[in-house]
């Protein structure tokens, strides 16, 4: 059975297994459990989103339920309407079906050398792929096809997935165990998954060679913040991840991002809190951001704030949040760097003997200062201009006032919000235009040349990133 799943814990009581938010587990909800093969209907009475475990409505089938019968949503078993399956569970019976199916095209074709790979545990992290890879039972150049039953999101559509080579992470320990073998030595951070914490080996390699702090995104400690994320992970597998890390001597710089449609101010403040209490050595803080693209996209136009491109450096809020106003999301990024970057929480690291991580958080309070100021002084401003009128008293978004293109500075080209074909004169002035707005096109209009566009683009990312976003540091 796939997720979500539920568990009996004990009289009338059960545990979520798996990521849901709390709203599918509303008074009345039905479910199905199992009870020596037979199904038993329930209803949810009470659900509490900290502990993952509700009770149940009392009947003498439920009470006749014992520890470990397991059950899931009451939904219909299957159904085939208007060309769609209809059915309790699909993933993964969807993309087992699929590759049998293919696998017995493949067989009458007899020209196609296809394998198909049926495995276990996807969502605790590929347990049973990445044991087929550590077996080498997956040749280390083969093409990789996961078929599942996923949702498309933007970048990800149907059809359009990228190839995977088998060998990444095997090949991954064999550069580790080369650099020790060589005697190199250097240090850098590496951008993990979540899933590492899984892999003692990789992880005692990555401590060994050097590759110290890792760069995780845990993005937040909200279960339904993650799930809004699409992130297929909870706040307790991530202070799990934390502290079998840190085991391994192992330093964390954890990114988070704030701003979501779920996002409180309370909430924003337990994440920092809770980054601080589990001991994430250094923290990259992003407010929730999109640029405008064509076809549908996760958040509307017309809640973007684009005023300028020095300020989408990942610092400033460019998004209409719902939940707040985006001055005051800014004013709680500021709050939360200020709360973990200072010379008294340098002080604590230090003191509980971890120098590196005083000094990097005291190094990150020197470095902020100059960004914050420049946000408190040049884009706070701006924001309580452009939020007058769009939000009521408890500071909850009003979309109806918003203008239907968001808040764009005069004179910025945008890429139409239909789905159009790469037209690659519109990409030529969408870059010249936002890029360089002094530079005038050669003479008939032509395109930029390839070896031109290259330095304008080149030049104001150098100018934005070490002059104009960071308050001329550098």
């Amino acid at each position: 059975m796939d997720h979500p799943g539920v568990e009996m814990v004990g009289k009338r009581e059960a545990v979520l297994l798996g990521g849901l938010a709390p709203a599918y587990f509303r008074r009345g909800t039905r479910l199905r459990f199992y009870r020596d093969g037979l199904p038993v209907a329930a209803r949810v009475l009470g659900y509490s989103p900290k502990t993952y475990r509700f009770r149940l409505a009392s009947s003498p089938e439920v009470d006749r339920l014992r520890r470990h019968d397991m059950g899931t949503f009451e939904l219909e078993d299957f159904a085939v309407r208007n060309g769609r399956v209809h059915a309790r569970q699909l993933d993964d019976l969807a993309g087992s079906s699929v590759s049998l199916a293919a696998m017995s095209r493949a067989c009458a074709d007899r020209r196609m050398n296809l394998h198909a790979l049926l495995t276990r545990a996807e969502e605790e992290g590929f347990v049973g792929t990445l044991g087929a890879i550590e077996d080498e039972a997956i040749p280390g150049n083969a093409i990789i096809i996961n078929v599942e039953a996923s949702k498309a999101i933007p970048g990800v559509e149907i059809g359009g997935g990228p190839g995977i080579r088998g060998g990444d992470r095997r090949q991954a320990k064999a550069l580790l165990r080369r650099i020790l073998a060589e005697g190199i030595e250097f240090r850098c951070f590496a951008f993990c998954r979540l899933e590492i914490y899984k892999d003692p080996e990789f992880l005692t390699l990555l401590k060994q060679a050097g590759f110290d702090p890792l760069f995780i995104g845990f993005e937040s400690f909200n279960d339904r913040t993650l799930q809004s994320f699409d992130k297929h992970q909870t706040a307790a597998r991530i202070i799990q991840a934390i502290q079998t890390i840190k085991d391994h001597g192992l330093r964390i710089s954890g990114s988070f991002i704030i701003g979501s449609d779920d996002d409180t101010v309370d909430g924003i403040r337990a994440n920092i809190e809770a980054a601080l209490r589990h001991g994430i050595d250094n923290i990259n803080i992003f407010p929730l951001a999109a640029l405008p693209g064509r076809g549908p996209q996760p958040i509307p136009r017309k809640r973007m704030i684009l005023l300028d491109y020095d300020f989408g450096s990942g610092n400033h809020v460019t998004l209409f949040p719902k939940q707040m106003k985006p001055s005051t999301l800014q004013q709680e990024y500021i709050r939360a760097y200020r709360q973990f970057n200072n010379a008294g929480t340098a002080l604590k690291a230090i003191r509980q003997g971890d120098l590196q991580a005083g000094i990097e958080r005291f190094a990150a309070y020197l470095a902020h200062r100059a960004i914050i100021a420049d946000i408190e002084k040049r884009y706070l401003p701006l924001l309580y201009k452009v939020e007058e009128g769009l939000y009521d008293k408890h500071e909850r978004l009003i979309e109806d006032q918003l203008p239907p293109h968001g808040v764009v500075a005069e004179g910025y080209l945008l890429p139409p919000e239909e789905a159009t074909l790469f037209d690659p004169q519109l990409q030529q002035g969408l870059s010249v235009a936002n890029f360089d707005p002094g530079f005038t096109s050669p003479p008939g209009g032509d395109i930029v040349s390839v070896a031109t566009l290259p330095d304008i683009v080149r030049a104001h990312t150098l100018d934005m990133a070490l002059r104009k976003c960071y308050g001329n540091q550098i």
